[in-house]
């Protein structure tokens, strides 16, 4: 059978075709496949990702995991795989894929992200228990990648959401600790230094909706994440004079003497 004649056969044999054989060459052997296969409808797609998943030894998070990997699936998608097809119970928090935040660029002005801008959208419904009935995803998945991409390109409301759902910048690997406020500071952005240091009020009040006796009294929010000395040298360095005078007058950071002797 040649490509044309294949081309011709009815979409719903096409599907079949694709259930079967579970390839990921076939959309993209035309034009005319591609475009059948992209617009396919969402059982389909959530049986071709689901049964491309190996099931051996693998647990459900790992299952889970893969599934969230595959740049096909969508929220449709998931919530039809969670309801018909993945049914075992997860323990364990999955991970949030690198796959969300690659797209992200600087190449939009932070000021023209919005709320509805990929993949916020996305992540709200992941984290949506009440209609998932998963664990939250880890939002230090990789060590830290997404709050990272989210900081290096200026979204602030994802930021936001990464850090209402407990994202830091304070990380094991030494590498990767207070990377996140590094990146903010070279941009001289000060609004994103103090969201990424500061706990937001909102926060605490969360914690007393939740539940917890706090009493009256307002409480002084412990910092994600301790001012360093070099931090407040790489302020310096940057001439984010804002940054700098907020570490030492807000955060009492004592410049060290290679400091000092810049500031002079």
């Amino acid at each position: 059978m040649s490509l044309s004649q294949f081309e011709g056969l009815p979409v719903e044999l096409l599907y079949e075709i694709q259930l079967y054989a579970l390839s990921e060459h076939l959309p993209h052997t035309s034009k005319r496949l591609y475009a059948v296969f992209k617009s396919a409808p969402t059982f389909l797609t959530a049986h071709y990702i689901y049964h491309r998943i190996p099931k051996g030894s693998k647990t459900s998070t790992d299952i889970l995991n893969s599934i969230l990997r595959y740049p096909i699936c969508t929220a449709q998608t998931l919530q039809f795989i969670r309801t018909n097809l993945f049914l075992d119970d997860l323990t364990s928090n999955p991970e949030l894929p690198k796959r969300l935040f690659r797209p992200l660029t600087t190449k939009k002005p932070p000021a023209k992200w919005r709320d509805t801008d990929h993949p916020l959208p996305f992540l709200e419904f992941l984290y949506d228990s009440d209609k998932l009935k998963i664990p939250a995803p880890n939002p230090n998945s990789h060590h830290g990648y997404a709050l990272t991409k989210a900081v290096h390109v200026g979204f602030g409301e994802l930021v936001k959401f990464l850090l209402e759902r407990g994202a830091t910048p304070k990380m094991e690997d030494r590498k990767k600790d207070g990377l996140t406020v590094m990146i903010a500071i070279r941009q001289k952005d000060l609004r994103m230094v103090k969201m990424l240091i500061e706990r937001r009020d909102e926060e605490f009040r969360g914690t007393r909706k939740r539940g917890v006796n706090t009493g009256n009294k307002r409480r002084k929010m412990e910092d994600r994440i301790s001012v360093t000395a070099e931090m407040l040298q790489m302020a310096v360095k940057c001439k984010a004079h804002d940054i700098a005078e907020y570490f030492m007058k807000e955060k009492g950071c004592v410049p060290d003497m290679k400091t000092l002797y810049m500031l002079s």
